[in-house]
């Protein structure tokens, strides 16, 4: 029974395995035509697997005698599929290189830059003096009262704790208070 299952089933595999290497080939033409990366290696080892299984096809319908070759054709294919995935994980390889060369060297300058602007911040802080918490003012003069229990002029005690300074001048109404008597003589 399995001769027979052979011989009938002999000539239609036979078709089978043609047309499928004539598509494989006709797919890997176009991709080098498209110039597809790796498609010209795996091209040439699809061709010697395919003269391999033609051969052997040849032997089994007693057309030459050169033996089964297949083992070879696969061994030869499965080659040129390596060097194929060794040449791609190299090119991998050489961009992960390059690409975490470029982000430490964007690190390092971000690192710079977030240097610089604390430093700057820093001073800026150190820079700026506030006054907090109430202040003991005298209700007539306006002296303001230190911790020490001394009384200092307004303008004196808030020059020394800020980076004001005050420049005197008088408002309408107290022109108007003090200057009366010499404004409404004219």
């Amino acid at each position: 029974m399995p001769a027979k299952i052979y011989t009938y089933s002999k000539i239609p595999f036979t078709v089978v395995a043609l047309f499928s290497i004539a598509f494989l080939l006709y797919i890997l033409i176009r991709a080098v035509i498209d110039k597809e990366e790796g498609a010209t290696l795996i091209l040439i080892g699809a061709s010697v697997l395919s003269l391999a299984i033609i051969s052997d096809i040849l032997h089994s319908y007693s057309m030459h005698y050169i033996g089964y070759i297949i083992p070879f054709g696969f061994f030869v294919f499965i080659l040129f599929q390596s060097y194929m995935l060794l040449m791609r994980f190299t090119k991998a390889l050489k961009t992960v290189e390059t690409l975490t060369e470029n982000l430490e060297q964007q690190v390092e300058q971000r690192t710079a830059e977030l240097t610089k602007t604390n430093k700057d911040l820093k001073e800026a802080i150190e820079n700026v003096k506030t006054l907090k918490g109430l202040l003991p003012i005298c209700a007539s003069c306006k002296k303001i009262r230190d911790d020490k229990g001394c009384w200092h002029q307004l303008e004196e005690y808030i020059s020394k704790r800020s980076d004001v300074d005050f420049s005197h001048g008088l408002c309408p109404e107290c022109v108007d208070k003090l200057y009366a008597e010499f404004l409404h003589d004219k």
